[in-house]
Protein backbone atom coordinates (compact mmCIF):
# COMPACT_ATOMS: atom_id res chain seq x y z
CA UNK A 1 0.00 0.00 0.00
CA UNK A 2 0.70 3.75 -0.07
CA UNK A 3 1.16 3.58 3.53
CA UNK A 4 3.70 1.36 4.11
CA UNK A 5 5.93 2.52 0.85
CA UNK A 6 8.29 4.38 3.12
CA UNK A 7 9.52 0.51 4.46
CA UNK A 8 9.52 -1.05 1.25
CA UNK A 9 11.59 1.90 -0.09
CA UNK A 10 14.50 1.22 2.67
CA UNK A 11 14.04 -2.04 2.27
CA UNK A 12 15.22 -1.93 -1.35
CA UNK A 13 17.57 0.94 -0.69
CA UNK A 14 19.66 -1.21 1.58
CA UNK A 15 19.25 -4.10 -1.30
CA UNK A 16 20.46 -1.90 -3.92
CA UNK A 17 23.43 -0.92 -1.80
CA UNK A 18 24.00 -4.60 -0.77
CA UNK A 19 23.94 -5.00 -4.38
CA UNK A 20 26.35 -2.00 -5.48
CA UNK A 21 28.51 -3.05 -2.32
CA UNK A 22 29.04 -7.08 -3.31
CA UNK A 23 28.15 -7.37 -6.34
CA UNK A 24 28.45 -5.19 -8.81
CA UNK A 25 31.54 -4.67 -9.12
CA UNK A 26 32.00 -1.72 -11.26
CA UNK A 27 29.87 -2.83 -13.98
CA UNK A 28 26.94 -0.95 -15.57
CA UNK A 29 23.29 -1.53 -14.59
CA UNK A 30 19.65 -0.48 -15.64
CA UNK A 31 17.15 -0.13 -12.79
CA UNK A 32 13.43 -0.18 -13.64
CA UNK A 33 10.18 -0.12 -11.18
CA UNK A 34 7.03 -0.02 -12.22
CA UNK A 35 4.25 2.15 -9.84
CA UNK A 36 5.53 2.03 -6.11
CA UNK A 37 8.44 0.11 -7.45
CA UNK A 38 8.96 3.21 -9.66
CA UNK A 39 8.82 5.58 -7.03
CA UNK A 40 11.43 3.29 -5.22
CA UNK A 41 13.83 3.60 -8.29
CA UNK A 42 13.53 7.49 -7.81
CA UNK A 43 14.88 7.35 -4.23
CA UNK A 44 17.32 5.31 -5.34
CA UNK A 45 18.54 7.50 -7.67
CA UNK A 46 18.75 10.55 -5.08
CA UNK A 47 21.32 8.37 -3.48
CA UNK A 48 23.72 7.50 -6.10
CA UNK A 49 27.29 8.46 -6.52
CA UNK A 50 28.22 10.44 -9.31
CA UNK A 51 30.55 7.37 -9.96
CA UNK A 52 27.78 4.85 -9.93
CA UNK A 53 25.95 7.21 -11.84
CA UNK A 54 28.31 6.59 -14.50
CA UNK A 55 27.32 2.76 -14.80
CA UNK A 56 24.03 3.30 -15.18
CA UNK A 57 22.71 2.84 -18.55
CA UNK A 58 18.85 4.01 -17.98
CA UNK A 59 16.65 4.08 -15.20
CA UNK A 60 12.78 2.82 -16.29
CA UNK A 61 10.23 4.89 -14.02
CA UNK A 62 7.01 3.18 -15.17
CA UNK A 63 3.42 4.39 -14.18
CA UNK A 64 4.93 7.63 -12.30
CA UNK A 65 5.06 11.27 -13.35
CA UNK A 66 8.56 13.90 -13.29
CA UNK A 67 7.79 16.55 -11.49
CA UNK A 68 10.01 19.55 -10.22
CA UNK A 69 11.69 17.77 -7.32
CA UNK A 70 12.54 15.05 -9.41
CA UNK A 71 13.95 16.82 -12.30
CA UNK A 72 15.99 18.58 -9.77
CA UNK A 73 18.19 15.70 -8.98
CA UNK A 74 21.09 15.42 -10.99
CA UNK A 75 20.83 11.86 -11.76
CA UNK A 76 17.33 12.61 -13.28
CA UNK A 77 17.83 13.18 -17.13
CA UNK A 78 14.88 12.41 -19.17
CA UNK A 79 15.43 10.42 -22.14
CA UNK A 80 15.16 11.92 -25.59
CA UNK A 81 15.29 9.40 -27.46
CA UNK A 82 15.22 5.40 -27.95
CA UNK A 83 19.67 4.91 -27.18
CA UNK A 84 21.02 7.73 -24.93
CA UNK A 85 22.10 6.04 -22.12
CA UNK A 86 22.20 7.69 -18.25
CA UNK A 87 19.20 8.62 -18.30
CA UNK A 88 15.48 7.99 -17.17
CA UNK A 89 12.26 6.62 -18.76
CA UNK A 90 8.98 7.86 -17.58
CA UNK A 91 5.65 7.72 -18.69
CA UNK A 92 1.72 7.08 -18.12
CA UNK A 93 -1.25 6.84 -19.91
CA UNK A 94 -4.91 6.92 -20.12
CA UNK A 95 -7.56 7.25 -22.72
CA UNK A 96 -7.62 11.57 -21.71
CA UNK A 97 -7.36 14.47 -19.85
CA UNK A 98 -10.51 13.18 -17.71
CA UNK A 99 -8.75 9.76 -16.41
CA UNK A 100 -5.48 10.84 -15.82
CA UNK A 101 -4.04 9.86 -12.19
CA UNK A 102 -4.00 13.13 -10.10
CA UNK A 103 -2.34 11.47 -7.30
CA UNK A 104 0.64 9.86 -9.28
CA UNK A 105 0.74 12.56 -11.70
CA UNK A 106 0.03 16.00 -10.23
CA UNK A 107 2.58 18.59 -11.79
CA UNK A 108 3.97 16.38 -14.58
CA UNK A 109 6.47 18.15 -16.44
CA UNK A 110 8.21 14.89 -18.45
CA UNK A 111 7.13 12.12 -20.90
CA UNK A 112 8.62 10.14 -23.19
CA UNK A 113 6.49 7.55 -25.87
CA UNK A 114 7.54 4.30 -25.79
CA UNK A 115 6.23 2.85 -28.90
CA UNK A 116 8.43 5.45 -30.68
CA UNK A 117 10.87 6.56 -28.45
CA UNK A 118 9.72 10.65 -28.92
CA UNK A 119 8.88 12.77 -26.72
CA UNK A 120 6.42 15.17 -29.12
CA UNK A 121 3.08 14.92 -29.50
CA UNK A 122 3.78 12.36 -32.82
CA UNK A 123 1.00 9.21 -32.88
CA UNK A 124 2.46 5.65 -32.62
CA UNK A 125 -0.10 2.92 -33.94
CA UNK A 126 0.47 -0.39 -32.44
CA UNK A 127 -1.29 -3.45 -31.54
CA UNK A 128 -2.29 -5.42 -27.86
CA UNK A 129 -4.11 -7.65 -26.80
CA UNK A 130 -6.03 -7.98 -30.53
CA UNK A 131 -6.51 -4.33 -30.00
CA UNK A 132 -5.48 -1.47 -32.71
CA UNK A 133 -4.20 1.31 -30.92
CA UNK A 134 -2.73 5.03 -31.18
CA UNK A 135 -0.80 6.97 -28.90
CA UNK A 136 0.40 10.18 -28.22
CA UNK A 137 1.71 12.23 -25.64
CA UNK A 138 -0.43 15.53 -24.85
CA UNK A 139 1.87 18.36 -24.04
CA UNK A 140 -0.13 20.27 -21.65
CA UNK A 141 -0.24 17.05 -19.06
CA UNK A 142 2.58 14.99 -20.09
CA UNK A 143 0.97 12.11 -20.39
CA UNK A 144 0.14 9.71 -23.59
CA UNK A 145 -3.60 9.25 -23.93
CA UNK A 146 -4.58 6.27 -25.74
CA UNK A 147 -7.41 5.65 -28.58
CA UNK A 148 -9.08 2.32 -29.65
CA UNK A 149 -8.51 0.94 -26.22
CA UNK A 150 -11.54 -1.84 -25.28
CA UNK A 151 -12.37 -1.09 -21.38
CA UNK A 152 -15.39 -3.46 -21.30
CA UNK A 153 -13.13 -6.56 -22.28
CA UNK A 154 -9.75 -5.04 -20.13
CA UNK A 155 -10.96 -3.24 -17.19
CA UNK A 156 -8.63 -0.84 -15.59
CA UNK A 157 -8.51 -1.98 -11.93
CA UNK A 158 -6.65 -4.31 -10.16
CA UNK A 159 -8.66 -7.90 -9.54
CA UNK A 160 -10.06 -7.89 -6.09
CA UNK A 161 -9.46 -4.22 -5.33
CA UNK A 162 -11.79 -1.41 -5.99
CA UNK A 163 -10.34 1.28 -8.58
CA UNK A 164 -7.90 3.90 -6.91
CA UNK A 165 -7.86 5.80 -10.03
CA UNK A 166 -10.50 7.18 -13.00
CA UNK A 167 -12.20 4.25 -15.15
CA UNK A 168 -10.20 5.28 -18.04
CA UNK A 169 -7.04 5.26 -16.48
CA UNK A 170 -4.09 2.96 -17.98
CA UNK A 171 -1.92 2.24 -15.26
CA UNK A 172 -2.46 -1.23 -14.46
CA UNK A 173 -1.34 -1.83 -18.63
CA UNK A 174 1.37 -0.07 -18.49
CA UNK A 175 3.80 -2.66 -18.28
CA UNK A 176 2.05 -4.95 -20.49
CA UNK A 177 0.59 -2.61 -23.10
CA UNK A 178 4.01 -1.59 -24.07
CA UNK A 179 6.13 -4.91 -22.80
CA UNK A 180 7.74 -5.84 -26.28
CA UNK A 181 8.78 -1.97 -26.81
CA UNK A 182 10.51 -1.91 -23.70
CA UNK A 183 11.90 -5.21 -23.72
CA UNK A 184 13.89 -4.31 -27.32
CA UNK A 185 14.60 -0.67 -25.79
CA UNK A 186 16.31 -2.07 -22.42
CA UNK A 187 18.76 -4.57 -25.02
CA UNK A 188 19.47 -1.46 -26.81
CA UNK A 189 20.39 1.14 -24.38
CA UNK A 190 22.15 -1.94 -22.44
CA UNK A 191 23.99 -3.24 -25.69
CA UNK A 192 24.35 -0.30 -28.24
Amino acid sequence: SLRALSVAGEEALKIFQYYMNNINDGRSFILAGYSQGAIMVKDILGTLTDDEYKNMKAAYMIGVGLDDQALDNPHIKPATGEFDKGVTISYNSAAGKEDIWEVILANTHYCINPVNWKTDDTPATFKYDGMELTNHIDKETHVIFVDGFDFVTHPSVLPGCSPRWPEHNLHVYEVKMYAPFLRKNIKDRAYR
